[in-house]
């Protein structure tokens, strides 16, 4: 039978396509990784790789062996934290995922009280786009994602029965050009000029982007937000560079670019939108099956807390 540190070669070398990379990625030498691939092999009673034209490459079986190596990997990995989310606050090891808008609004602040009021906690701050983040909560790699514009009043977007959501009020959503730009200085922006301008961003939520559309003017049928897009990023620090170079209109957290306003950097849009931008609610998601430990509780609280400070001072 294979042995643990074999998969995690295994899953490695799948990766990586390469001996050299891959047995860096595990801290092992080279040599070591080639003979724990052979002893895989002989255990199995099967090829898990072979080399085509200088290239490492799985076969049928091999491809097998990583997909439930991997798996495995994962489990035992949420497995571990399982147990330390339940072993009290003395210890333990929490990880939430933020959409760039919950990062740029709290994520700093959120480490510095941590880090103060429990020293002892592993914390892991993640972020990634919305598919993305909702992936790693429902398969537990996170115990927490925060996010903005998630569910719509109807839930006709948010479709996730086995996700719960606490809402908090968060700090404004503002959209924002460069100073110089055509639109900079007009009193009130008309949604049919928006449209004639590339836009700069993550994307968001399904909720969002759906009403960016509708409040845009723009055919569903005919278009999508991919197409108006010039750049993408989750850094709001590249995204500014990028409005700051060009006419890319894009949007973000008050917190973050109210900063950029006041150093007369943008300018930031009065927008009159076809139809009335939701209201800035943040999100703090959750799977509903999995008990919320002390730890959690506490991240809940501070998040909320955070998001409501920073909604204060920049209402």
């Amino acid at each position: 039978m294979i042995e643990f540190r074999q998969f995690k070669h295994v899953v490695a070398l799948e990766k990586f396509r390469n001996y050299r990379l891959a047995a860096e990625s595990v801290f092992i030498s080279q040599p070591a990784l080639s003979l724990s691939i052979k002893a895989a092999e002989e255990n199995l009673g099967q090829k898990l790789f072979d080399k085509i034209d200088k290239k490492i490459v799985p076969t049928a079986y091999g491809e097998i062996v990583a997909t439930m190596g991997a798996k495995i990997l994962q489990d035992l990995d949420n497995l571990k934290r399982e147990i330390d989310l339940i072993s009290g606050i003395e210890s333990g090891h929490l990880r939430i995922s933020f959409s760039p808008f919950i990062h740029y609004s709290i994520g700093e602040k959120l480490v510095e009280r941590f880090l103060k009021e429990y020293p002892a906690i592993n914390l892991d701050l993640v972020m990634g786009t919305w598919t993305n983040r909702i992936e790693m909560l429902k398969s537990k790699a996170v115990d927490l994602d925060v996010d903005i514009f998630v569910v719509d009043p109807e839930r006709k977007y948010f479709k996730e029965p086995e996700i719960e959501t606490i809402e908090v009020t968060a700090p404004d959503l503002v959209y924002y050009v460069r100073k110089g730009h055509p639109l900079a200085d007009l009193p009130k922006v008309s949604y049919k000029e928006i449209v004639n301008y590339n836009w700069g961003g993550e994307g968001g939520s399904l909720y969002y982007q759906m009403w960016l559309l509708e409040a845009s003017g723009l055919d569903l049928e005919k278009i999508n937000l991919k197409g108006l897009r010039k750049v993408y990023s989750l850094d709001y620090h590249t995204l500014l560079s990028a409005v700051l170079h060009s006419d890319i209109i894009s949007a973000g957290s008050k917190s973050f670019f109210g900063s950029a306003e006041q150093n007369n950097q943008i300018s930031i849009l009065n927008v009159d939108w076809k139809v009335p931008h939701p209201a800035p609610v943040a999100s703090i998601l959750f799977l509903k099956n999995r008990s919320k430990t002390q730890l959690m509780e506490i991240a809940v609280s501070m998040i909320r807390n955070l998001l409501l400070e920073e909604a204060a001072k920049n209402p």
